[in-house]
This record gives C-alpha cells, sequence and structure tokens, in this order.
C-alpha cells in the first residue's frame, strides 16, 4: 500500500473555534500565509465530501478537499453552501471513477486567484505525474495539501508552511513544451480492444479478466475468463473460470510453469489445473489458512505460514516438503529461492540462498553502518550474476545500495547512490542497469566496469518498467504514459495510452507489447465502460 491521505482547505483565516462546532474532533491549523488548513482521524478517501459539504453551509469561504490515495488517485474538489462545485481526478480509473479535469475558473474565482493564472493552472491540471502535480499545485496554492492529522503529529508545523511560487511552475510549463518537441520514433498501435476488467495479473502472462454485465448480488462478472498472449501479441482466452465455479474474493488464483494453482477459501480445497484446464490435483486445505508466493515446476507452491514466522514449500498435494524460520520475501531463480533476512533492528541484515530442500547454501552479510528496510528486491541476469538494490540509512545521509553478486552470493561489486528509492531495469544482454532516483536522477551503470557511463536530471516521478528488445528502456510516468528511452538516456518517443499500463510482453516480432485497463469490479457496477487494451510498440 501507498501513501493515502485526506484534508480540507479554505483560503481564508477562519475561526478553529467555528469550524470544530461544525467537525468536531478536527484539528485546525492556519499553517501557511491565507490559508486554513484542516485533518482529522475521521476524514477518509471517499467519503470526505460529507464533511466538506457540511462545513461549507456554516461558512462563508468554499471549501476545498483534497483526496489521496495509494500514490496512484488525486481528487480535488470546490464546495459552497453544500453544493459541489467542481472536482478534478486524476488517476482514478482502476478505483471506477472517471478521469476528470475539473474547470480551472472555478478554482481560480473561489480562491481568489487572478483569471490571467488559469494558463498556469491549466498545465498543473493536464500533469500525467500525480506526484507532481502535487507538488505543482502546492507551489500555485501557496498551501501544502500533502497532510493529514498523522503527519501533523509527526512533524512540527513550521514544515508544513508553503508559499506561492509560479516561477517554479513557468519553468515546469517552458521544460513540458520541449518535451513535446520530441518527434517519436516509434508508434504505439493498438492491436487489440475489449469490454472488460482485469480482475488479477497471475504471472506467466495469464490474465483474470471479467466480461461485463457485473451482478452485484453474486459478486461477479458475466463471464470470468483467464486470457494468456499469444505469439503475435494479442490476448486470447483460455479458460473460463466458472467451470470450477472460481467466484472474485473467495480465492486465490496464481499461475506458473505450466500449472494454474487455484485456493477456494469457500470449499477449503486447493485445485491444481494444467493449462488446457485439466485438474492435476484437488486436496483439501484441512481448515488451514494458506496464501501462496509463487507456483513451482510440479504445482507446489511456496507459503508463508504461522502468521508469517515460517516459510513453507507445499507440493500439489499439500504435503510440506520443508519449513525454515521465514526471512523475507523469496525471489525464485534457476530452481533456487534468494532471500534477505533482517533482525528487528535492522542492524543486520543478509542475502541468503536456499536450495529446494530449503538448505541455505550460499549467504551475504551486508556490512555497513546503518539501516535499511525490507523492501529490497533482486534482479538476476543471463550470465548468473545476482543484483540486490535497497534503499538505506547510513550516517549523515539516505543512499541506494546496489550489491552485485554470483550466483554462490560472493560479491562482485557494491555500489553507492546518492538517494532514497529506487527502480532498475536490467538490459543483460548489453550489460546496462537504468537506474531511477527519487531525488529526480537517471542513471546508466556499465554491469562490466560497473561505472556511471550516463547521467541525466529527470523531473517527473517515473519508474523503469522493463527494457525491450531493441536495449531501449521504456519509463512509465503516471499511470499510463510511457517514455521509451536508448541507452544515453536519449527520450526517443512519448506515447500517452488509454489505460493504466498493467504488464507486458515481448511478440514474435520482437515488439514490446504492453496491456492496459483497469482494476476489477467496483460499487458502480463493474466493468460497463471498462476496457482492456494491448499496444504495440514498434519502429
Amino acid at each position: 500500500m501507498g501513501t493515502t491521505f485526506a484534508n480540507l482547505q479554505i483560503r481564508s483565516d477562519c475561526s478553529a473555534l467555528e469550524i470544530e462546532k461544525v467537525l468536531p474532533g478536527c484539528v485546525v491549523r492556519c499553517l501557511s500565509d491565507g490559508w486554513t488548513t484542516i485533518v482529522s482521524e475521521h476524514f477518509h478517501v471517499g467519503d470526505i465530501q460529507k464533511a466538506a459539504k457540511k462545513l461549507s453551509k456554516a461558512i462563508t469561504p468554499s471549501v476545498m478537499s483534497i483526496e489521496y490515495l495509494d500514490d496512484d488517485m488525486l481528487k480535488l474538489s470546490v464546495y459552497r453552501n453544500g453544493k459541489t462545485l467542481t472536482s478534478h481526478i486524476a488517476g482514478g480509473e482502476g478505483y471506477g471513477l472517471p478521469r476528470t479535469l475539473g474547470k480551472p475558473a472555478v478554482f481560480l474565482e473561489q480562491f481568489g486567484f487572478e483569471p490571467s493564472e488559469i494558463i498556469l493552472l491549466r498545465a498543473i491540471l493536464i500533469c500525467e505525474d500525480i506526484g507532481k502535480k502535487i507538488e505543482l499545485l502546492q507551489h500555485f496554492l501557496g498551501v501544502t495539501i500533502w497532510i493529514d492529522h498523522t503527519m501533523l503529529l509527526d512533524d512540527p508545523e513550521a514544515a508544513f508552511c508553503c508559499k506561492r511560487e509560479l516561477p517554479i511552475i513557468e519553468e515546469y510549463i517552458n521544460e513540458t513544451a520541449i518535451k513535446r518537441r520530441i518527434k517519436n520514433q516509434t508508434k504505439a498501435t493498438l492491436l487489440q480492444e475489449f469490454e472488460g476488467a482485469l480482475i488479477a495479473v497471475l504471472g506467466d502472462h495469464k490474465y483474470l479478466i471479467g466480461v461485463p454485465p457485473y451482478d452485484r448480488y453474486k459478486d461477479c462478472y458475466k463471464d470470468e475468463l483467464i486470457y494468456t498472449f499469444i505469439p503475435n501479441g494479442t490476448l486470447e482466452p483460455m479458460l473460463d473460470v466458472h467451470s470450477f465455479n472460481h467466484r472474485s474474493g473467495t480465492g486465490i488464483l496464481s499461475a506458473a510453469r505450466g500449472y494454474i494453482g487455484y485456493i477456494s477459501f469457500l470449499r477449503s480445497q486447493y485445485y491444481v489445473f494444467d493449462y488446457t484446464g485439466r485438474m492435476v490435483s484437488e486436496t483439501s486445505l484441512g481448515g488451514n489458512i494458506i496464501n501462496p508466493f509463487s507456483i513451482l515446476e510440479d504445482g507446489g507452491f511456496l507459503s508463508s505460514h504461522n502468521s508469517g514466522k515460517t516459510l513453507r514449500e507445499y507440493t500439489q498435494r499439500l504435503e510440506t516438503r520443508w519449513e525454515i524460520p521465514y526471512m523475507g520475501f523469496p525471489y525464485y531463480n534457476n530452481n533456487a529461492i534468494y532471500m534477505c533476512r533482517i533482525d528487528s533492528s535492522g542492524q543486520f541484515s543478509e542475502l541468503v540462498k536456499l536450495n529446494r530442500n530449503g538448505q541455505v547454501v550460499a549467504s551475504f552479510h551486508l556490512e555497513y553502518d546503518g539501516y535499511h528496510g525490507p523492501n529490497g528486491e533482486f534482479v538476476f541476469d543471463e550470465s548468473g550474476r545476482v543484483f540486490y538494490y535497497c534503499s538505506a540509512t547510513t550516517p549523515g545521509r539516505p543512499v541506494v545500495k546496489i550489491f552485485v553478486l554470483t550466483e554462490q552470493l560472493e560479491l562482485i561489486r557494491e555500489l553507492d547512490l546518492e538517494g532514497w528509492s529506487i527502480s532498475v531495469a536490467l538490459d543483460s544482454r548489453n550489460y546496462k542497469l537504468y537506474v531511477y532516483l527519487s531525488y529526480k536522477q537517471l542513471l546508466v551503470i556499465d554491469t562490466k566496469s560497473f561505472r556511471i557511463i550516463y547521467r541525466k536530471k529527470w523531473e517527473e516521478d517515473s519508474n523503469f518498467f522493463t527494457v525491450d528488445s531493441y536495449g531501449r528502456a521504456l519509463l512509465i510516468t503516471g499511470s499510463n504514459t510511457i517514455e521509451i528511452i536508448d541507452s544515453q538516456l536519449n527520450v526517443i518517443s512519448r506515447h500517452r495510452l488509454k489505460g493504466q499500463v498493467l504488464s507486458e510482453y515481448t511478440n514474435e516480432r520482437g515488439n514490446l507489447c504492453l496491456l492496459t485497463g483497469t482494476g476489477g469490479e467496483h460499487h458502480e457496477g463493474g466493468a460497463k465502460k471498462m476496457m482492456i487494451r494491448v499496444y504495440e510498440i514498434c519502429d
């Protein structure tokens, strides 16, 4: 889960007593000049509009609500006299919310800004990067909107003081104009489009997709099918999950290595199917609650047990092959299991490699002064090298640590990069590691010499997604904008796709295919207007 918060803002120095009478238990602060900020433990994404409407009936100034969900949805609404004047919604497609630009003129009028500033506000509202949008909004409005009651408890109030800084927005507009002048060297061709909702990504290029209409009483779609990519890069239905009485929310489906595993909570059974839909085995769970991590070659799987205290490998008949103390999320590669073990203090960390008998056959102690959390990730290249990267706190500064090791976890090289969070894409064929750092910088590291060979400032909040068969890296900005970058960090193409980019596949022509869609059923009636699309990126 990502960051989530909700708050109310008023462009006026309002009486705290007056507001607290309307919204008991709220916290009212004037943190920035000319603004009143209201937070409360009772404010939640999805229902803060009730509080906003109630308050707007009781006071003269307009009220703005801010809702931010899981780092990928932002909703701003303006209320006056109990009515909604306008709303702006970004990234809400995955939650069944329509993309809504909002009326910039209403924001300006209700909060007393100059009409001529509509150019600046419109540029902010069409920004596709939600994190960047919030940053720009704070510079435009002159108030901190990234705030809730817990943040106010953790940090001094002075940390939330904000001022209007319009030149920053003008600089952003100029940089955006330069990007728009990029002449695309690739095309994003729509290969396939059909009505449906992506319910789950199962693994091995298999996806559970619901085809409307959605039956709210039965809590399922008319048809729920497992689709798979075929060589030309389109999706093809392979199995109707109604055939084995699967229902959304009542079980866990996963696919890998020729098998589909299905844990049914309702029937307390574990089923294994092959990719033709033939049942291979059916076993009672025996009252156990099991959550599989990944399907193995013979239809067995890895799972945590005893409330996350142990890691087990089960056979497809739910026999326990082995059990060890649970250390961290397991990564499966070349018939071995890799994990990071961290003690409760966060000071002792080691990487371990397990064989298929659950025995530790290699380990590497991460020796440095500092702390890192449990969210490091493993990447493996074609030559057998193991890359482990994590965010860490060392004396005086946050860093990103990258450890390059042999298959036996012998250290080849350790790299320190200034920053906090990170995403990477590994190009094994051309010996390059693409790195995005949180302080807005892109790097290319030569994985032979381990030198940084290219470095570029990058203002958007993006993530490396993959590297295509031509050695070009793919960045995702926001939920649906892709930027294709060559090995020297030049942006050669920029495409805005419809829907959220969810998965990728390389087709028989060597071209990258991208699956876009939205996440599953929702209260408004399911997938009636949800679309699944596949794009092919070609020269």
